[in-house]
């Protein structure tokens, strides 16, 4: 019989070992005194690391700001309405420079960003409305 040690009992433990393996070391954990004991105290200190873990885990909330803006635009014409935006800061760059466009774009996003959240939050209350 393969000798069993603390690495084996650990992967009991956490679910590593076949249903064969599994069976061999319960049934020498079984059967000898110490094993049973070492079994027991690294089950225990398994579960006080995952009680641990859980009560420290990074559990972070985002929520956004309501956005003051308020655009009724359909998603669909936003989308075209950048796209052409897009085009027209392109002509203007190539005109005056890269710096103009990049402003206009993030405000732009910006605009579109705030838009999204809005919808998102009008349909998270009809949800939590239902």
């Amino acid at each position: 019989m393969e000798k069993i040690d603390r690495a084996k009992i650990s992967a009991l433990i956490d679910g590593e070992l076949s249903q064969e393996e599994a069976d061999l070391v319960y049934k020498a954990i079984a059967e000898d005194e110490s094993l049973r004991r070492e079994y027991e105290e690294i089950a225990k200190l398994n579960g006080e690391l995952k009680s641990y873990a859980q009560k420290v885990m990074f559990r972070p909330e985002v929520t956004f700001p309501k956005s003051s803006v308020s655009l009724n635009i359909p998603i669909p014409v936003m989308i075209f309405a950048i796209l052409i935006l897009r085009l027209f800061l392109k002509l203007i760059s190539s005109i005056i420079g890269s710096c103009l466009e990049i402003i206009v774009l993030g405000l732009v996003v910006t605009l579109v960003l705030q838009y999204l959240i809005r919808v998102s939050d009008q349909e998270r209350q009809l949800l939590l409305n239902r």
